[in-house]
This record gives structure tokens, C-alpha cells and sequence, in this order.
């Protein structure tokens, strides 16, 4: 899951999510275009899973996003709950907006059922961004 989004000053937006099943490679296809897209004014952001993570942390920073701003972040809580909660108390109070597209449909079925569903890939990533931006940069992407 690539997921955009934007922190202003009295609100964050989600412009864009990008949910694929696919290889590898067409994986690493779908970034680099997607890097591409934003431009290397966007920060990019992958979360470096626990086993094995870090090499392939290393394989995009030095192969497939080289010239980026891009670094691996640690997931910090296990607990989806726990994850999860500050997204939940600031859409609650009104202070996330998400642009028409047609990712919205899957993404709206994913939050209503979440922590039960059988996917949570887009909360997670957008957990992730959340947490990430408002700790200072300006725009993220996190696959």
C-alpha cells in the first residue's frame, strides 16, 4: 500500500492510495513510477519490517530509490489499537479530509471494519504517515 498525505496546519489530507497485489518486481515498478509521479520534493517512507527488513530497506535507498528522500521507519506498536488511536481521535475530531478517487470505496470498507477485517494495509499505512509527519516533514509516501 502507497499512501499520500499531507499535513497543513489545521488539518491532514489523504490525496491518494495505492493498493496492489503483485510480485516483487511489479511492485518495485509501481514505486519508483510512483516516485517518479510525486517528485523528489515528496518524501517517501517504508516501513522496515522486523526480519529481514533492513536489506530491503537498504535495496530501495541505494537501487530503486536512489535520489529520494526516502528512509525505512520502524512500525512502533504491534497493537493495531494502539496504532491506530491517534488517526482515530483526530478524524474523529474533524481534522481529516480525503480526496474523490477511486480508491475511496476499498478504503472506507477497510476503516469501518478494522481491527476485524481481513486486511488493514491502508490504516496501517496511514497510522504510519500520520505518525510520522506530525513528527515534522511536510509530505510522505508510505508503501
Amino acid at each position: 500500500v502507497g499512501l499520500k498525505y499531507r499535513v497543513y496546519e489545521h488539518y491532514c489530507l489523504i490525496e491518494d492510495i495505492i493498493r496492489e497485489r503483485r510480485g516483487p518486481s511489479e511492485i518495485e515498478r509501481l514505486i519508483r513510477v510512483t516516485a517518479r509521479r510525486d517528485g523528489v520534493e515528496t518524501a517517501i517512507r517504508m516501513e522496515q519490517e522486523p526480519a529481514g527488513g533492513k536489506s530491503l530497506i537498504e535495496h530501495y535507498a541505494v537501487g530503486v530509490l536512489r535520489g529520494y528522500d526516502f528512509k525505512g521507519i520502524v512500525a512502533g506498536a504491534a497493537d493495531p489499537a494502539v496504532r491506530w488511536g491517534p488517526i482515530a481521535s483526530f478524524s474523529e475530531q474533524g481534522h481529516v479530509k480525503i480526496l474523490d478517487g477511486s480508491w475511496n470505496d476499498a478504503f472506507f470498507e477497510e476503516i469501518e471494519i478494522a481491527p476485524f477485517g481481513s486486511h488493514d494495509d491502508q490504516v496501517t499505512a496511514w497510522a504510519g504517515a500520520h505518525k510520522y509527519l506530525i513528527c515534522g516533514s511536510l509530505t510522505a509516501d508510505i508503501f
